[in-house]
């Protein structure tokens, strides 16, 4: 991310999107793996999603055990990065907010704006090659389901609807029950689930 002393330094590309791409980073300061999304804003729909993902994750107030937090978002135009804010009054802000109204680009379209989203990291591929790779398990599949429920109900409690859940989706790696969720293109959520984390892609 654009900085005199970036705080994040990118490791490796993990996904691509149509609107988007998922990077391993690592926290300078703490050496802390991290995911960062990268959506380029350079037409009314990106903004558009970008904005509606950042207003999503932004919104949800309390943590769920199965839902990833959102550490940080950034917004970068060319050289200029700054931290986002729900509501903020930042100029770089409202020109996003603008252009997603008036579905039309109201910055300068020669400047290179950004959206960064700054997440918990999942290292272990996605459900369906996770599942594929092992024998059926009643024990594996009742705890992916039971944990895949209780994050669905508590992003339907908070006004957020998931409409692509799929195994492919779904982003596995070993650590604490925890999970995490971002959006884009086709929004992402993230969940853990029993010794695992894994992550889903939703639009």
């Amino acid at each position: 991310m654009v900085s005199s002393q970036a705080k994040y330094e990118l490791i490796q590309e993990v996904g691509r999107g149509s609107y988007g791409v998922v990077y391993e980073a690592v926290v300078r300061q703490t050496g802390a793996r991290v995911a960062v999304k990268k959506i380029r804003c350079h037409s009314p729909e990106n903004v558009e999603l970008a904005l509606r993902e950042f207003w999503a994750l932004s919104s949800i107030q309390s943590q769920h055990p199965n839902v990833i937090h959102l550490e940080e978002c950034v917004l970068q135009r060319d050289a200029l990065a700054q931290r986002m804010s729900h509501g903020s009054s930042s100029s770089l802000y409202l020109e996003l907010v603008e252009t997603s109204l008036k579905g039309e680009i109201t910055f300068d379209p020669c400047c290179a704006y950004y959206m960064w989203f700054v997440m918990d990291f999942c290292d272990g591929g996605d459900m369906n090659a996770y599942l594929l790779s092992r024998k059926p398990s009643r024990k594996t599949n009742t705890s992916f389901m039971l944990q895949l429920g209780s994050a669905l109900a508590f992003l339907h409690r908070n006004q957020i609807i998931h409409r692509d859940l799929k195994p492919d989706n779904i982003l596995i790696s070993q650590g604490p029950l925890r999970a995490g969720m971002f959006f884009s293109f086709s929004f992402f959520l993230f969940f853990f689930i029993g010794q695992l984390h894994w992550s889903l892609v939703f639009s």
